[in-house]
C-alpha cells in the first residue's frame, strides 16, 4: 500500500534552505557593494585631486610664463609703459602682470625686489621665451620645485613656489635668478602748469617766413634772418602757453618753408580757437616799434586779442608801438594768413631789423614777449569764453 508524501515537511525544508540561503547572500552582496563604492569614491577623489593638482600646475605656469617671458609680446613689453605710468616707484613693475596670480602680501615683497636680470634682454635680438616648464611635487601639499627652460641664449631658472590647492592663488614664490643690476634713468614727471587759466585753449603759432623763403635780415649782421627770429619766439610763446595748459600747433617748428596758403589750411583744419602770425618788420627810414594787425572786418575777439597783447608787450618794453591796425602795410587789403583763417587771429610785427634799438630788445626780451603773448591769449579768453571757464 503506497503511503501518501509528506509535501508539508518537504516544503517546510526547502523554505528553510531558501531562508538559510538568504542570511549567506546578504552580507557578500553588502560587502561587495561596500567594496565597490570605496573603490569607486576613491577613484572620485583621486581623479578630482589631479584634476585640481593639473589646475594648479597651469596656473602656475601662467604666473611663470608672465614673470620671465622678455619677448616684444610678453610681460616685460609694458615695463617701459609701466615706468612712465608710475614715475615715482619705477621699480615696481611686477604688479603689471602678476598680480592676479598671487596674494597681496606676496605681491608687495615682489615688489619690492629688483628687476631680474631678464630684463635687459627687452631690447635684444634674442629676448628670453619660455619653452618648457616642469613641476616636482614638494613635501607639503601644494608645494613645487619648478625647472624653467628659457629660450634666447638664457640658462635655466630653477626656484619654488607654493599655491593654495584650494583657491589656487600662489603664496610663496623664489628663484635662483640674480638680481639685476639694472639702472632706469629717473624719470621726472612733467612740470606741472605755472597757472590753469589757458586749459581748454587750442592756439596756433605762425613763425612767418621760412627755409628758401628767410624774409628780412639785419644789415648790421648779413646772417641774421627774419625767419630765426619768428621761430625763437614761435617756440617761446609755445612753451609759455602749454605751462597755462594750453595746447599749441605750430605751423612749422624748424627752418622749413610753408606757403601762405598751406598755413592757413593747417589752423583751419585743426579748429584752433587763436591764430597768432609773427614776423619782423623792415623799412629804410629810421622807424622801430611793434606793429600789430587785425583783418579789416576782424571780430571784436581779434582786436580785443591785438589791444591786449598791445597792452602787455608795451610793458615789457618797446621802442614805440605803432598801433593795433587794420589791413596790411601795402593798403591793398588784409594780409592772406589773416583774411583766410577761421578764427580770431592777428599778425605782429615785432620791430624793425634795421634798427638797432628794436633789435637789441628783442633779444633782451623775448621771454617776456612770451609771456605776454601767452597772458593775451588768456585774458582775451576769459573775457569772451565765460561760460567754458566755468565748465
Amino acid at each position: 500500500m503506497l503511503r501518501p508524501c509528506k509535501r508539508s515537511s518537504g516544503i517546510g525544508k526547502g523554505k528553510k534552505m531558501k531562508t538559510k540561503k538568504k542570511i549567506v547572500l546578504i552580507p557578500l552582496v553588502l560587502l561587495l557593494l561596500a567594496i565597490g563604492v570605496g573603490a569607486g569614491m576613491g577613484v572620485y577623489w583621486l581623479r578630482t585631486e589631479q584634476q585640481q593638482d593639473a589646475n594648479n600646475q597651469s596656473i602656475m605656469a601662467d604666473f611663470l610664463t608672465a614673470v620671465y617671458t622678455t619677448d616684444y609680446n610678453g610681460r616685460w613689453s609694458a615695463v617701459e609703459e609701466a615706468v612712465n605710468e608710475r614715475k615715482e616707484e619705477p621699480l615696481q613693475v611686477y604688479q603689471a602682470g602678476v598680480e592676479h596670480f598671487v596674494t597681496e602680501a606676496l605681491l608687495e615683497q615682489m615688489s619690492e625686489r629688483s628687476i631680474p636680470a631678464g630684463y635687459d634682454q627687452q631690447q635684444k635680438e634674442t629676448p628670453w621665451t619660455v619653452e618648457q616648464i616642469d613641476f616636482f611635487k614638494g613635501e607639503e601639499k601644494g608645494s613645487y620645485a619648478f625647472n624653467v627652460q628659457l629660450g634666447g641664449e638664457a640658462t635655466p631658472v630653477t626656484g619654488t613656489i607654493t599655491i593654495d590647492m584650494e583657491s589656487g592663488v600662489i603664496t610663496d614664490f623664489a628663484d635662483d635668478l640674480p638680481e639685476a643690476k639694472v639702472e632706469i634713468e629717473a624719470l621726472e614727471p612733467e612740470p606741472e602748469p605755472v597757472v590753469k587759466d589757458a586749459k581748454g585753449i587750442y592756439v596756433c603759432i605762425d613763425p612767418g617766413h621760412g627755409g628758401i623763403d628767410p624774409g628780412t635780415h639785419n644789415p648790421a649782421e648779413e646772417a641774421h634772418y627774419e625767419k630765426d627770429d619768428n621761430l625763437a619766439l614761435g617756440l617761446a610763446i609755445r612753451d609759455k602757453l602749454k605751462e597755462r595748459g594750453a595746447k599749441v600747433l605750430m605751423t612749422r617748428d624748424d627752418d622749413t618753408f610753408y606757403k601762405p596758403s598751406e598755413r592757413c589750411t593747417i589752423a583751419n583744419d585743426a579748429g584752433v580757437n587763436y591764430f597768432i602770425c609773427l614776423h619782423r618788420n623792415y623799412a629804410e627810414s629810421e622807424a622801430k616799434g611793434i606793429e600789430i594787425w587785425v583783418a579789416t572786418h576782424a571780430s571784436d575777439e581779434s582786436v580785443m586779442l591785438g589791444e591786449s597783447l598791445e597792452k602787455k608787450l608795451i610793458e615789457v618794453g618797446v621802442s614805440k608801438s605803432r598801433g593795433v591796425q587794420l589791413g596790411s602795410q601795402s593798403g591793398s587789403g588784409d594780409y592772406m594768413v589773416l583774411r583766410n583763417t577761421d578764427m580770431p587771429g592777428l599778425l605782429a610785427e615785432m620791430g624793425f631789423m634795421g634798427n638797432e634799438e628794436d633789435n637789441r630788445l628783442f633779444e633782451e626780451n623775448l621771454d617776456g614777449y612770451a609771456d605776454a603773448f601767452a597772458d593775451a591769449v588768456v585774458e582775451t579768453w576769459k573775457a569772451n569764453h565765460k561760460s567754458n571757464k566755468k565748465k
